[in-house]
């Protein structure tokens, strides 16, 4: 695993998916923001979601990193390196540490759909390295419908 201050570019064919999730415990909701970069920091998609249901800092890093591995998938998105700067679920898709109670269903799900792409690489990225997907997580905060995409 490699821990990043900033982030860093893929090598070609890989794409780096980066995401994050804000909780507004004011609004008792989550919104997510996703972002996915080739070789040449292009961006290839990106997403703003609003989920329905209020979900913990924990809980909504794990819904996260579904949401990114299906979004990567769904545009067909072969080869990812996928980035969190939560070190609790990135340890935990290591297999590192014990999966917790509130993210082992979710990570079991994830584990499970990693085995459909050709190449996968998880490694923890420092909030410094994550601003744009934190951006519009925030962003997703205002947004009225449940999803926002960007090809």
């Amino acid at each position: 695993m490699e821990m990043n201050d900033s982030w860093t570019l893929p090598t070609a064919p890989t794409y780096k998916v980066n995401v994050d999730g804000a909780v507004f415990s004011h609004i008792q909701g989550s919104r997510v923001g996703v972002v996915i970069c080739d070789h040449e920091r292009r961006v290839a998609a990106a997403i703003s979601k609003k989920l329905l249901q209020p979900l913990g800092p924990l809980e909504i890093e794990a819904k996260v990193m579904k949401i990114r591995v299906s979004f990567a998938w769904d545009i067909g998105i072969r080869d990812v390196i996928v980035e969190s700067d939560s070190k609790t679920v990135v340890d935990t898709l290591l297999r590192l540490c014990t999966s917790l109670m509130v993210v082992s269903n979710v990570s079991t799900g994830i584990a499970y759909k990693f085995q459909d792409f050709r190449s996968v690489q998880v490694s923890h990225v420092k909030r410094q390295g994550n601003k744009s997907t934190h951006l519009l997580a925030k962003f997703a905060k205002e947004i009225d419908n449940i999803d926002n995409y960007v090809t």
